[in-house]
């Protein structure tokens, strides 16, 4: 617990340096190379993610996935972003897994989390609080990912893989995975 409440902290004083270094023109581009999601379980009745770059340095992700009944109020969800120095050896960045019920309310107190879960939110029919139903199609399309998620200081030539998995019963039922890159300004 001491080890979370070290990386929330971290986290908070990183999104606030963040905050005040969002004016200056960033040297550098993002580009996504993969959007992906695995089926992992038959749990899921439907499932399919889709991406597509609108602008220079501007995706728009989606992801349509239906449950074959309500998911369990003790599923969780896991965040991992791993790292690499073009082609070095990986780095975990973040590794936070965390109930999903908690996760839709708790979150919302950590900047960083908070700004990505207002983009899904905003851009989805999936609810604020559990239950997750069944046989509902859930629905998240036009996520932006672009340079704005990036604190201005964001080492150019760095690799990224962000990969969300669902969990059930401490099985994986779903993961989405958004892998790409951090490239210098042309």
């Amino acid at each position: 617990m001491k080890i979370m409440y070290k990386t929330v902290l971290l986290i908070m004083a990183f999104e606030s340096f963040c905050k005040t270094q969002a004016a200056r023109k960033k040297p550098f581009m993002v580009k996504l190379n993969r959007v992906s999601c695995p089926k992992f379980s038959d749990r899921i009745k439907y499932m399919e993610c889709n991406w597509k770059k609108v602008a220079t340095s501007k995706y728009n992700l989606g992801s349509i996935f239906m449950l074959n009944n309500d998911l369990d109020r003790d599923a969780e969800i896991q965040l991992k972003i791993h790292i690499s120095r073009s082609g070095g050896k990986w780095l975990k960045f973040v590794d936070l897994k965390v109930n999903l019920c908690d996760a839709l309310q708790k979150l919302l107190s950590i900047p960083l989390a908070n700004t990505l879960l207002n983009e899904a939110l905003q851009t989805s029919n999936v609810p604020c609080s559990c239950p997750i139903k069944g046989n509902v199609m859930y629905n998240m399309s036009n996520f932006m990912v672009s340079d704005k998620l990036f604190p201005p200081y964001t080492p150019t030539n760095l690799e990224f893989n962000c990969t969300t998995n669902y969990f059930e019963h401490q099985k994986v039922i779903y993961t989405f995975i958004v892998e790409g890159g951090i490239i210098p300004s042309a």
